[in-house]
């Protein structure tokens, strides 16, 4: 989130576009190029916390639903596209998306595990995890 405000990277889908000089207020409600909005933030991490506690089917859900809909988000941002093509890879933004993304997979990935009736297991969504990770050390990031 902070690297979309400090370079007003509003958000930007097919149907919705976000001011780049109010991209403060709308990150509450609508998020940035690169992060969910606020309150969604905030729902993830209250679920979360009640996982942390112990099982919760509840949490988990939800937690996968946000898993799926971040990834969903992501994949229709047009600055989040751009910053994965060749011509768009930038040193900051490109492997932040990278990693936002298998974050995004794996949650909901994880969201399925605490719930009964999963379908994640070493599935193709966890050796392109695998694959992610490996083009991350590849890459040195860090």
């Amino acid at each position: 989130m902070v690297v979309a405000l400090r370079r007003r990277h509003a958000f930007d889908v097919s149907f919705m576009r976000g001011d780049p000089e109010r991209i403060g207020r709308q990150s509450i409600v609508f998020g940035t190029a690169f992060s969910a909005p606020a309150l969604l933030l905030i729902v993830q991490a209250g679920a979360a916390t009640r996982l942390m506690r112990g099982p919760d089917v509840v949490a988990a859900r939800l937690l996968r639903a946000l898993g799926a809909v971040y990834v969903g988000g992501y994949l229709a941002e047009r600055q989040v596209r751009r910053s994965l093509s060749r011509r768009g890879w930038d040193p900051v933004e490109s492997p932040m998306v990278i990693t936002a993304l298998a974050l995004s997979v794996a949650m909901f990935c994880l969201g399925e595990r605490g719930d009964p009736g999963t379908w994640c297991r070493r599935t193709m969504v966890q050796r392109w995890l695998d694959a992610v990770s490996r083009r991350h050390i590849e890459t040195r990031i860090f």
